[in-house]
């Protein structure tokens, strides 16, 4: 359980749209596995001891020195897998902590969104580029020139007069 839990803790440091969209998924998953894990751990076994009491008198017995033998062996255990555990986590969070974003949408250097000119059909080479070329500018001037990366290739399916990308 605390390890599904612990996948849902990053979006409690996340900033903006990211923490509005995930804080309530994680807090919805926390609950629901945490009654999850009390119903599993209280009300399931008293309700199969009271439905198998009858049916598995006699095993009983045997099943309460199996687990006695059960719970023995692996007490011991209890103590370094959980100072193993925490050790391992609080290492692996000092190691990666300072690597992890916070933001759902990061920066990035991709394109946001592209841009698709069309010549009426039989425009020449020239006049084609001379249209381009004016689209260019008019984004440049709106945009401003540090916000405008542009890239002009010819698609390989129409003539090249036609169409530009």
């Amino acid at each position: 359980m605390f390890s599904i839990l612990a996948v849902f803790v990053p979006s409690f440091f996340m900033i903006g749209v990211g923490r509005q969209l995930f804080v309530p998924l994680s807090l919805a998953v926390a609950f629901s596995m945490i009654a999850s894990y009390l119903l599993s751990s209280t009300l399931v076994p008293v309700f199969s001891t009271w439905l198998m009491r009858e049916a598995h008198r006699g095993e009983e017995r045997r099943l309460r020195a199996f687990y006695a033998r059960y719970l023995n062996a692996v007490l011991w255990l209890r103590w370094p897998l959980v100072f193993g555990y925490l050790a391992v986590s609080v290492g692996g969070l000092y190691l990666l902590l300072p690597r992890i974003g916070t933001e759902i949408f990061p920066e990035a250097n991709a394109p946001l969104f592209r841009i698709r000119l069309r010549a009426p059909a039989g425009t020449r080479v020239e006049e084609t580029e001379r249209i381009v070329l004016h689209a260019l500018d008019t984004i440049r001037r709106e945009a401003g020139a540090g916000n405008v990366a542009i890239t002009a290739t010819l698609s390989a399916w129409c003539p090249p007069a036609t169409r530009w990308t």
